[in-house]
């Protein structure tokens, strides 16, 4: 498995950032870069006999169904109030 997940992120490197002597996919690129990688592995479990029988075009599906979204809440309420200080304590 550790085979197919290295082969998926070299394969995820561009032509471009490999000229410029990149060993990984950019930052900005993460979100694509670890949903391909988690693709690899669910289908490198379904070979070995370890993973769920998903077919190929249901992969996409699942992985997506079960990846995290940041979700962030605002600190503070309304633009009115004042920035919290003193490392984000109110009062």
């Amino acid at each position: 498995m550790f085979l197919a997940v290295a082969e998926c992120l070299a394969a995820q490197v561009s032509r471009k950032d490999l000229e410029a002597g990149a060993l990984y996919p950019r930052v900005g690129d993460l979100r694509r870069v670890s949903t391909g990688i988690a693709e690899c592995v669910v289908r490198e479990a379904r070979e070995a006999g370890v993973g769920r029988r998903l077919a190929d075009d249901q992969i996409p599906v699942a992985v997506a169904a079960l990846q995290w979204t940041p979700r962030y809440v605002p600190l503070w309420r309304g633009a009115s109030e004042e920035e919290p200080s003193h490392g984000g304590r109110r009062g």
